[in-house]
């Protein structure tokens, strides 16, 4: 049924694999860090609920995508290699 199961475990096996992490990673945290800081001080609690808004959405669809995968052994979200 599913057409390419084998990008599902390969996907899993590179999860937590370290290397692919970048100091581009660590800059990109920072910048993020930044972004909040300078709107908390400036008191922009809208742009501040927006983002954290975004955040959990994004927590909510890796979650189902989660939930999905275990129940099914096929993340919708894979993209670990070619069709």
């Amino acid at each position: 049924m599913l057409r390419n199961p084998e990008i599902t475990l390969q996907t899993m096996e590179n999860l937590r694999k370290l290397d692919n992490l970048n100091w581009i990673v660590v800059i990109c945290l920072a910048f993020v860090l930044y972004v909040y800081m300078t709107a908390i001080e400036q008191k922009k609690w809208n742009q501040i609920a927006v983002g954290l808004a975004l955040y959990g959405v994004h927590w909510f669809v890796e979650i189902l995508n989660a939930v999905i995968q275990k129940f099914s052994g096929h993340a919708p979200g894979t993209a670990s290699g070619g069709i």
